[in-house]
């Protein structure tokens, strides 16, 4: 082969290559509705315990089932980028890939913050544009991805009265910040008092 046609090989090749990363991929996710309590470490409730278990399919625009994705290639954010969801760095649930292409995330997801408008998966950096009824509320409560007496703090900021409704400190997810709640942090405060995270690299707007 001469050295003109290794070089036109090699371009072709990594023109390939670029075309296929940069492929739309096509989703299905489900999952069922649930009010997901979390912490930073990834130590609170898991998806399958509560009832959730969020099942995703990925397919390419030829309908072909994409197996083999690893933990790197997804995320789980918030539906609204509004909403304060501190997504930890390694706070991807844990999941299974049950048959090419299927992906069902079972554990626990790492996260401070809350997100009151449900919860999205992305892969390979492409949202998948499926909001799933997952209410996350965490013992991070201000989203610093550190639990701490700050957010305390804010919880009795927010029981008190004295200002509007706040999601982050409804721990049940019932639309009422009262001792039920209170109850709900008292016993997560002093298992999760000090567990912290890296917050993950935020996602671009689309």
């Amino acid at each position: 082969m001469t050295r003109l046609a290794v070089i036109l090989s090699c371009v072709l090749l990594l023109s390939a290559a670029a075309t296929s990363s940069h492929a739309q991929l096509v989703f299905e996710a489900t999952s069922g509705e649930c009010c997901l309590f979390t912490c930073p470490r990834g130590d609170g409730e898991r998806l399958d315990a509560s009832g959730c278990p969020i099942l995703l399919k990925v397919f390419t625009e030829d309908g072909d089932p994409v197996s083999g994705l690893q933990a790197d290639q997804f995320r789980l954010v918030s539906c609204s980028a509004d909403l304060p969801l501190a997504e930890c760095a390694n706070g991807l649930p844990e999941f299974i890939e049950t048959s090419p292409g299927v992906y069902e995330f079972i554990g626990a997801f790492g996260s401070g913050g809350y997100s009151a408008d449900g919860l999205m998966l992305v892969v390979n950096g492409q949202r998948t544009q499926i909001c799933l009824p997952i209410t996350v509320v965490s013992v991070d409560s201000i989203a610093s991805g550190s639990v701490n007496l700050a957010d305390v703090g804010a919880f009795a900021t927010d029981i008190g009265g004295t200002v509007p409704y706040n999601p982050r400190s409804d721990m049940n997810c019932d639309g009422v910040i009262n001792l039920e709640d209170l109850a709900t942090l008292g016993i997560g405060l002093p298992t999760h008092i000090g567990h912290s995270c890296t917050l993950a690299i935020p996602l671009p707007a689309n």
